[in-house]
């Protein structure tokens, strides 16, 4: 893992201004493309995720070799009328932080402020350089008179190891509503234990309080201390209601519940109007190999094919594209790119069932299977470093539900900053 650049910026420019411009546009549309193309992709890799970001440093490193060059580029670049300029706010700030010269960061840090998408822009910002001088803006930030960029700083916090400070408990006890969801989620990032009571209160259905703040509640409740009755009925609430959240509330209590319990609930899910293909995302989040027959019978089922194949691999660590169990086009061509979810596969279930017919005794009923694999610190730790987006993401979870009071791994976070956290987390469980 190559370590991020720190040189200061060159006074003068020698450099080649068409060129210039195009590395304060290449590092613009590569960051804002790296949400949707790469961190919202669940089949990311660490190491596609790795490659990517360098190639945005990389850019950024030209910037900072071009000097006053790569100055004028970045400002250049803001003065546009665009209705969100938060790509280019990031290359300008970006540019800055990597020169390491307070005064420009303090230039650049005003120039931008009262432009659109600054918020987005620090957030992304906060999430790409570790160094004392971000940590030092982002603190900043926490107490800033705009609460868009307050929020921004609070995303961040365990980007840093940060533990928001006082300024989780004066928004959870205070008079910022706007703010409370942000610090209920930003507490249970940081795992701040110390706030549980406060966080607690705002699951009273009594204060009225809005979806998000009840689900962020019981979110982090249940990282802090595990899945309680109040947390579970609360997330309960989410999944009967069908709103954004969901799949998130759904998500957390089938990876929080004992397996008994988990099996319980998805049996009176399967009576309920849960559409088919997040019943078959919540089997596979059960880790139970138990669902393994009923998952083959659901990739015969062409708009449940791909998503059902996700849920078998999820439990049982079986991957059709590497065991060339894949159908190439079993349907009309718009039908099969309609019936393949977020670039997974098409399953060929009859070699699926095939392979589980000799390999499910190998499988525990008894144990929470995550990829073929109980869940342990060490395979976590394994699928950190490898894994796909989406179970990186799930993994990253199940640490902190498995060590409550721990930073949740940020893995939206430049891949330097996760590799770099990854190791502080392995350590605190040794």
């Amino acid at each position: 893992m190559s370590e991020q650049s720190s040189t200061s910026v060159p006074p003068i420019s020698f450099s080649i201004p068409v060129v210039v411009r195009r590395h304060a546009t290449e590092v613009a549309t590569r960051w804002w493309r790296r949400d949707s193309a790469y961190l919202d992709h669940p089949r990311t890799t660490f190491a596609m995720l790795v490659q990517y970001d360098e190639s945005i440093d990389a850019h950024l490193d030209g910037l900072l070799v071009a000097g006053s060059g790569g100055l004028d580029a970045v400002r250049n670049a803001l003065a546009t009328d665009a209705p969100d300029l938060s790509a280019d706010i990031f290359a300008a700030l970006a540019f800055a932080f990597l020169s390491e010269d307070e005064a420009a960061i303090t230039s650049m840090l005003a120039r931008t402020d009262a432009l659109p998408g600054k918020a987005w822009a620090l957030d992304g910002l906060f999430a790409w350089h570790d160094s004392p001088l971000v940590v030092t803006a982002l603190t900043a930030h926490l107490s800033d008179a705009n609460p868009r960029y307050r929020d921004a700083a609070l995303a961040q916090c365990h980007t840093h190891r940060l533990s928001g400070g006082d300024h989780l408990s004066a928004i959870l006890t205070g008079s910022t509503p706007e703010l409370v969801s942000r610090a209920l989620r930003t507490a249970g990032e940081c795992g701040r234990v110390d706030l549980l009571a406060e966080v607690r209160a705002w699951l009273d259905p009594a204060r009225r309080s809005d979806p998000a703040i009840r689900f962020w509640g019981a979110w982090t409740a249940t990282l802090l201390n595990g899945l309680d009755e109040e947390s579970l009925t609360v997330l309960q609430s989410f999944v009967d209601q069908g709103d954004s959240h969901q799949p998130h509330a759904l998500k957390l209590i089938c990876l929080s519940l004992p397996q008994s319990r988990v099996l319980e609930y998805l049996g009176k899910l399967s009576q309920s109007p849960l559409t088919p293909e997040l019943m078959i995302k919540a089997v596979g989040w059960s880790g139970h190999a138990g669902y393994g027959n009923w998952l083959i019978e659901q990739m015969r089922v062409p708009a449940l094919a791909a998503t059902a194949a996700e849920a078998f691999r999820m439990i049982t660590g079986f991957d059709c594209e590497r065991s060339d169990a894949v159908l190439a086009s079993p349907l009309g061509e718009e039908q099969f790119d309609a019936a393949i979810k977020d670039g997974y596969p098409y399953p060929a279930a009859d070699q699926v069932a095939a392979w589980w017919h000799d390999n499910q005794s190998h499988y525990r009923d008894d144990a929470r299977l995550f990829l073929g694999r109980p869940v342990s610190f060490a395979w976590l730790s394994e699928i950190l470093d490898h894994g796909e987006q989406a179970h990186r993401e799930l993994a990253a979870l199940y640490w902190s539900l498995l060590q409550p009071g721990s930073m949740l791994l940020p893995t939206r976070a430049h891949s330097a900053i996760q590799w770099l956290r990854l190791q502080q987390l392995k350590g605190s469980t040794l």
